[in-house]
C-alpha cells in the first residue's frame, strides 16, 4: 500500500486492488471500443436503438430536459451525501 499525501488530516491509501480495478476497467473499455469500431451491432441492440429512434420527435424536448435535470442534480446530491462524512464520499480504509 502506498500512502499519498492529501490536504486532509488523514493520508489517502492506494491499494493494489485499486490498480487492478483501473486495469480491468481499461480492458472492458477497450473491448467495447473494438465492438463499436467493427460497425456490427447485435440484433437486440439494433432493435432497441431503432425502437427509440422511432419515437415521436415531440418527446425530444422532454428527454433533453430530463437529461439536463440529471446533470444538474448529480452535484448537489453528491454534496449532500458527502457532507455528513466530513466531505468524503467514500469511507477511509481501516487502519490496521
Amino acid at each position: 500500500m502506498d500512502k499519498v499525501p492529501t490536504m486532509g488530516s488523514r493520508p489517502l491509501v492506494r491499494r493494489r486492488l485499486d490498480a487492478g480495478a483501473a486495469v480491468a476497467g481499461l480492458v472492458v473499455f477497450g473491448l467495447c471500443a473494438l465492438v463499436a469500431d467493427s460497425h456490427r451491432v447485435p440484433g437486440p441492440e439494433h432493435a432497441v436503438f431503432s425502437w427509440i429512434n422511432g419515437l415521436p420527435n415531440g418527446l425530444t424536448f422532454a428527454a433533453h430536459n430530463l437529461q439536463f435535470l440529471g446533470v444538474l442534480a448529480v452535484g448537489p446530491i453528491v454534496a449532500v451525501i458527502a457532507s455528513p462524512r466530513g466531505g468524503r464520499v467514500s469511507r477511509p480504509p481501516r487502519s490496521s
